[in-house]
């Protein structure tokens, strides 16, 4: 997949996209990982796959600059019939290894997923190591190539403070109602730690490590999405836990919405969460986004040089 992202800020986020790819990937795919994007999914090689983000960007002060974002390397294995391995790296702003460990000047390296799912049948699976929160959308198809912006909204950053892993242990799954499709996907995990949340960069600092629980108290979470109807998908999301040593509790909800008719597409966020007050700490944090997309790609340049070759050539316009 190649992508070419111009992206203009003002206020909202407006962007315009072309996208040439023989497979493209949505929100609402659902490959052997189930929400979670794997190297199987990926155009190519089916056991290793990845994508990097290179950014220009041109600010009001008068910057221009080139940003190496990320580097991401996945490895996935059906080692058994009923058994699939995933994992995911990233090297962040060319991070490096240097003799006293990765160079935090230069960016990081971080494990971003790596869980084995077991097969309880076709439908329901078992999971457990490092998982992505299922808080919301964007969270789980956090991916810069299967969305339209490598830039995530501010909300993915602050108030659910993605790319937000943990370590534990869970299920996930689909089944029917008639003709209406349900997926589910919940896991007991550490949770989140330390006392960092503030007004101004919400729970981002509450991110745990893999190596312990600060509390000996697992935090639970889960996330419902229902799709009544083919196109649309809507999503419950909840979070509960202790953050500190202490045994402050947070708790979060959130709701989200994947709509697709023809070349358009609506998809949004809202999430709210509560903390137990202590000292510097806010009481509470909200916040949402809305995103619009509309996918077309003009007739009288289907043969241009640029386009030919592939046979699904797109440009993306859209608003958040």
């Amino acid at each position: 997949m190649v992508r070419l992202i111009l992206v203009m800020i003002f206020g909202m986020v407006i962007g315009f996209l072309p996208t040439f790819a023989e497979d493209i990937v949505n929100l609402d795919v659902k490959g052997v990982g189930a929400k979670n994007i794997t190297a199987f999914d990926r155009v190519g090689e089916r056991k290793v796959g990845g994508y990097f983000d290179t950014e220009y960007f041109m600010m009001k002060d008068g910057t221009r600059t080139f940003k190496a974002h990320r580097f991401i390397l996945q490895a996935s294995s059906q080692v058994h019939e009923r058994v699939f391995v995933n994992s995911e790296i990233e090297f962040e702003y060319g991070a490096k290894i240097e003799a006293g460990g990765p160079s935090t000047d230069e960016g990081e390296i971080k494990i971003e997923q790596a869980w084995v799912d077991y097969s309880l049948n076709d439908n329901h699976y078992l999971r457990a190591g490092i998982v992505l929160v299922p808080f919301g959308i964007v969270n789980i198809l956090h991916d810069s190539d299967v969305r339209d912006t490598t830039q995530r909204p501010l909300y993915a950053k602050y108030v659910v403070p993605s790319t937000w892993m943990d370590t534990g242990v869970g299920a996930h799954g689909t089944f029917d109602v008639g003709e209406m499709e349900f997926n589910y996907e919940g896991y007991m995990v550490n949770g989140l730690a330390g006392s960092g949340a503030s007004s101004t960069k919400g729970i981002r600092n509450l991110r745990p490590n893999f190596k312990k629980d600060n509390n000996d108290s697992a935090a639970m979470t889960a996330r419902l999405g229902f799709s009544p109807i083919q196109g649309l998908e809507l999503g419950t999301s909840t979070y509960i836990g202790k953050y500190d040593e202490a045994n402050n509790g947070l708790t979060m909800m959130g709701l989200d919405l994947f709509w697709k008719k023809g070349p358009f597409e609506l998809v949004s966020e809202w999430a709210k969460v509560d903390i137990d007050a202590t000292a510097g700490n806010p009481s509470g944090i909200n916040g949402y986004y809305v995103e619009t997309r509309y996918h077309f790609f003009p007739s009288f340049l289907k043969n241009a040089l640029f386009a030919s070759g592939f046979s699904h050539p797109t440009f993306t316009l859209f608003a958040r």
